[in-house]
């Protein structure tokens, strides 16, 4: 298992719109071949940034399968 972790810096006045397209990607990532769960976490001490995290049975399943899939372009 591996998680993929991004830290995201969001401009002022835009983390609501943020928090409501990583809502609607939660579901595409989570019918993803190999993916385990994806969440969203907001810094308390910097509340500009967030991370979004993804567990992946394995690595291949994000770099080759999910990239190569029909929705990674949505």
């Amino acid at each position: 298992m591996i998680y993929e972790v991004a830290r995201v810096e969001i401009k002022e006045g835009q983390a609501e719109m943020f928090e409501a397209d990583v809502a609607r990607a939660i579901p595409i990532f989570r019918r993803a071949a190999g993916s385990r769960k994806m969440w969203l976490e907001k810094s308390i001490e910097e509340p500009q940034y967030y991370r979004i995290i993804i567990q992946w049975n394995q690595l291949e399943d994000h770099t080759t399968g999910f990239r190569e899939s029909d929705d990674y372009d949505l």
